[in-house]
C-alpha cells in the first residue's frame, strides 16, 4: 500500500509540472521535449521504481529560448559527454517562447507581471538585457565572474555585464565578419582582405556586377535590417542618447555616418533587393546570386545548410570599415540570464559554467554545434584553430582577429522600442525617400514623444 501511494504522488507531481509550465505566461516546450512527454516518462518511471529509486530521479533544468530546440539540446549532449556526473543529476528541458528573441522577452515580461516562476535559464539577446537589469529582477553573477574576468577577451567581458554588474553568461559572440565566395572573387580579381573601406567595398561590388551580371556582393534589404545599422553603430561609437538619456540622434556624428554609408551603398546598386530569411534570400547563397555577406560570426551555422554543395568556395574575411566602424558586433551576443524567481539557481549556474567557462567542455560544444568558445585558453587551442570542413582555414583566422575588436552598443532599457521607432525612418532615408535632416529630426521627435528619456522611458 505504501508503495502504491508513493507511485501515485510521483504521477500527480509530474502532471502538476505540466500545468505549471502551461500557466507560466503561455510557455510551451519544444516538440521534442514537450512537458506532456516529460510527464508521461516520469509517470512511467515512477510506476516501475522503488521508493528509493524515485527519490534519486534527476532534476529537470528548464531553458527558455526562441526558434528551435536543436542547438540547445545538442549543446547539452556535448556538455554531458565531458561531464558525466552532471548528466547523472539533470536533464535539460528546452522551452520555445516563439520565433524571435523578442517573443522570449515578452514571455518573461508576462511571467514577471504575474509573479510566476520563470524557467531556470533564459536565453535572449544582449539588446534586451538593460530592460531586465534596470528592473532588478536578475541574479547578480559577480561571484562567478570574479574568477574569470581576466580569462576572456575584453569584448566578451563587456557582454557579461550591464554597467558594472555581471548578469550574463555570453552565448555566441557576434563579432562582425565578412563571408564571401573565394572562387568568384578570385575570378573577378578581388582580394577580400584588401577590401578595407567603404569605397573599396562599393568598387568591389561594381566589379562583381560587371563580371557576373546576375551576382551581387550583398543583399539589400528594402526594409533596412536593424542588425545592419547597429553593427555599424557598435563599431563607430554612434549613440542614440547621451549619458543622461536625452536623445541626440540629430547631432551624433556616429549615427549620421552610419546611415549615410548605408544610403551610399544602396545608391551604388550593388545589392540584391530581397528580404533576409526569405526562401529567395537563402537560395541566393547557393545559386550564385549573393556572393558575399556582411554579418556576424553566427552565420557560419547557417551558410552550409543554405549552400551545402559549395564547401571550400565560401571563405571568411574581416568586415570592412564602413561608416567609420571598426569592430563591433551584431547585438553583442546572445546571452543566458537567470532571473531571481527560479527553482534551480545553483544547478543552472553549474550547467552554464560548464557550457561557457570550462575549456574542454566549450571545445566539445564547438565541435557539436559550432558555438564558439569564449575562454582565451580555448580560443588559442589548436583544435579551435584547425581548418573548418566548410570554410577551410579562413574561418579560425578571421574569427581570432574579429573577437579582439568585439564591441557592444550601449543599449538602454527601452532598446526594443527605440529600434522599432527609428528603423522605418532610416529605411525611408536609405531608400532615397527623404533627406538626412528630415530623417534625423523625425527619429528624434518620435523617440521623445513615445519614450521621453532613454534611461527613464515612459
Amino acid at each position: 500500500m505504501h508503495t502504491n501511494v508513493t507511485r501515485l504522488i510521483a504521477v500527480v507531481a509530474a502532471l502538476a509540472m505540466v500545468f505549471t509550465l502551461a500557466a507560466c505566461g503561455g510557455l510551451q516546450p519544444a516538440a521534442s521535449t514537450t512537458a506532456a512527454t516529460t510527464a508521461a516518462a516520469t509517470a512511467s518511471q515512477a510506476q516501475a521504481a522503488t521508493p528509493d529509486e524515485t527519490q534519486a530521479e534527476k532534476t529537470t533544468l528548464t531553458l527558455l529560448r526562441w526558434g528551435s530546440a536543436d542547438q540547445a539540446e545538442n549543446n547539452a549532449a556535448a556538455v554531458y559527454s565531458v561531464n558525466p556526473d552532471l548528466a547523472e543529476k539533470m536533464d535539460l528541458e528546452v522551452i520555445i517562447g516563439g520565433r524571435h528573441d523578442s517573443d522570449v522577452a515578452q514571455k518573461c515580461r508576462l511571467s514577471l507581471a504575474a509573479n510566476e516562476y520563470l524557467p531556470d535559464i533564459v536565453q535572449i539577446q544582449y539588446t534586451q538585457l538593460a530592460e531586465f537589469a534596470e528592473e532588478g529582477v536578475l541574479r547578480d553573477l559577480g561571484g562567478i565572474w570574479a574568477g574569470y574576468a581576466d580569462k576572456v577577451p575584453e569584448g566578451v567581458l563587456n557582454v557579461a555585464k550591464y554597467k558594472d554588474t555581471f548578469y550574463t553568461f555570453p552565448g555566441d559572440p557576434k563579432f562582425k565578419v565578412w563571408y564571401y565566395r573565394s572562387d568568384i572573387f578570385e575570378e573577378a580579381g578581388i582580394d577580400a582582405n584588401q577590401v578595407q573601406t567603404l569605397d573599396d567595398f562599393i568598387n568591389a561590388g561594381k566589379i562583381i556586377r560587371e563580371k557576373f551580371p546576375d551576382s551581387y556582393i550583398m543583399n539589400s534589404n528594402p526594409e533596412t535590417d536593424p542588425d545592419d545599422l547597429f553593427m555599424l553603430l557598435s563599431g563607430n561609437g554612434g549613440r542614440l542618447a547621451d549619458d543622461d538619456g536625452n536623445y541626440i540622434v540629430d547631432t551624433d556624428p556616429g549615427f549620421r555616418a552610419a546611415i549615410e554609408a548605408m544610403r551610399k551603398i544602396n545608391e551604388a546598386d550593388i545589392g540584391y533587393n530581397v528580404l533576409s530569411w526569405e526562401p529567395e534570400w537563402e537560395q541566393g547563397f547557393a545559386d550564385g546570386t549573393i556572393v558575399a555577406h556582411l554579418t556576424a560570426g553566427w552565420f557560419k551555422r547557417y551558410l552550409p545548410d543554405f549552400a551545402p554543395d559549395l564547401g571550400g568556395q565560401w571563405a571568411v574575411a574581416q568586415y570592412p570599415e564602413i561608416g567609420g566602424s571598426v569592430g563591433g558586433s551584431d547585438g553583442g551576443s546572445d546571452i543566458y540570464i537567470l532571473f531571481n524567481n527560479i527553482e534551480h539557481p545553483d544547478l543552472a549556474v553549474e550547467y552554464l559554467t560548464k557550457l561557457r567557462l570550462d575549456k574542454e567542455t566549450s571545445i566539445a560544444v564547438m565541435g557539436a554545434t559550432k558555438l564558439g568558445p569564449i575562454l582565451n585558453e580555448a580560443l588559442s587551442d589548436p583544435r579551435v584553430a584547425a581548418p573548418d570542413s566548410y570554410f577551410g582555414d579562413t574561418l579560425a583566422s578571421a574569427e581570432s582577429e574579429a573577437i579582439k575588436t568585439l564591441k557592444v552598443f550601449p543599449y538602454g532599457p527601452a532598446a526594443s522600442r527605440e529600434i522599432d521607432i527609428l528603423i522605418p525612418h532610416v529605411a525611408r532615408y536609405v531608400n532615397g525617400e527623404i533627406d538626412i535632416e528630415s530623417a534625423l529630426q523625425s527619429i528624434k521627435t518620435d523617440l521623445i514623444n513615445q519614450i521621453g528619456n532613454s534611461k527613464n522611458p515612459k
